[in-house]
């Protein structure tokens, strides 16, 4: 963890050293992150929509609609009626502003979503270990992160964003478990473990890094 906040310190030391500080012309902008249908857990189209009272600050909200034509999750057999919707808001102050806008700021993610899965085991909330043939599962996922990042203009209304948030997820967890008998211990995975495989309420790190496509539609007077 201190590894990956440092290397985003690092780059973003690097770039402000370039910048220049001069009057930020934008006001209302919409962008469209095309990075979003990656994203291995819960891939989406996402646009967005950023004002800014004043120059220096920016309010932005967006929301991101299921998609998962390039996700490796659509061909997990295990996972059916999977639906999902993200909201997604930030805080941004541009203290560094000219062709290339630096800003630091405060990102905040809410995903709600909900799938059937079969054939697996969970660990629920009061501590039995279940396999289970059938669970319709309930995730809702909240989290907090310091986003850093460049915004650079291609031309007088377009231009592109860069960024890279680190934070904290909380997630809720529930499971309406069908056919389930309790066993001793659950299977052992070496690598991942998928989340869903414990109910209730748990932390992890969070990582969210991306671009966005921007276009301004109302400049400051």
């Amino acid at each position: 963890m201190k590894s990956t906040l440092f290397f985003l310190a690092l780059i973003f030391s690097l770039g402000i050293s370039h910048a220049q500080v001069v009057q930020n012309s934008q006001k209302l902008v919409i962008s469209f992150n095309p990075s979003s249908v990656l994203d291995p857990r819960s891939p989406t189209i996402r646009g967005g929509l950023e004002y800014k009272p004043i120059s220096q600050l920016g309010l932005y909200v967006d929301y991101g609609h299921q998609f998962e034509k390039y996700s490796p999750l659509r061909w997990n057999r295990s996972i059916l009626n999977n639906k999902y919707s993200k909201f997604r808001s930030e805080i941004k102050y541009y203290f560094l502003e000219g062709d290339r806008v630096f800003f630091a700021g405060l990102q905040f993610l809410f995903l709600n979503q909900s799938y059937t899965k079969l054939n697996d085991y969970v660990n629920t909330k009061d501590d039995k270990k279940m396999k289970y043939e059938q669970s319709n599962i309930e995730k809702d996922v909240l989290a907090y992160s310091l986003i850093i990042g460049m915004q650079h203009r291609l031309s007088d209304r377009f231009g592109v964003e860069i960024y890279a948030a680190y934070g904290i997820r909380f997630l809720n967890i529930k499971h309406d478990l069908q056919n389930a008998v309790e066993v001793e211990e659950l299977p052992f995975t070496e690598f991942y473990t998928p989340a869903d495989q414990s109910e209730g309420k748990t932390s992890k790190n969070h990582l969210d890094l991306g671009f966005k496509l921007q276009y301004t539609l109302v400049r400051q007077k």
